[in-house]
């Protein structure tokens, strides 16, 4: 399932989470883990994606990990949080790939730049897409193959990952 690209960041992240810090803390400059989750209709024909408040982009949902969480239970809180979605990850869920993504200075939460590396899981989903408006600015179902314009690695692996 891990491809040479995802092989190297998998590397990288075994070593990073073994050093001496929490890296999923959000206050580890800096670098910190966040968790996110591609969240599939039963027929994998669409996914939910969030509208971003501060980039104004539509993205999988996701956020950083809570003390006392594992990266995919992360992944399914912010998908309940944000969408009202309910993903069920079983503890041996491989993540469908790992991004390194810069995050740019935000004076007003008093955050340096730094860089999210993001666990990205996939998993259908349950419920009624109901988003909530304190966490994103709209949710909605689009096409799966949006998803290649986020990760083009992800939706060759859906099948294999969601049976």
């Amino acid at each position: 399932m891990v491809d040479r690209y995802d092989a190297r960041w998998l590397s990288f992240y075994s070593d990073f989470i073994r050093g001496p810090q929490d890296y999923t803390r959000r206050d580890v400059y800096p670098v910190h883990v966040t968790a996110s989750l591609f969240a599939l209709s039963d027929d994998l024909a669409q996914t939910a994606l969030i509208h971003h408040k501060a980039t104004g982009k539509w993205f999988q949902p996701g956020g950083h990990v809570d003390a006392g969480e594992t990266v995919r239970q992360a992944a399914c809180r912010e998908c309940a949080e944000e969408t009202g979605l309910v993903a069920a990850l079983p503890p041996e869920a491989d993540p469908v790939s790992i991004d390194l993504h810069r995050i740019p200075e935000n004076p007003k939460k008093r955050e340096p730049e730094h860089y999210h590396l993001d666990i990205r899981f996939a998993a259908r989903v349950s419920g009624t897409l109901s988003p909530d408006p304190d966490e994103v600015h709209d949710a909605r179902w689009f096409p799966a193959e949006v998803l290649d314009t986020i990760d083009e690695r992800v939706r060759p692996r859906l099948a294999a990952i969601c049976i």
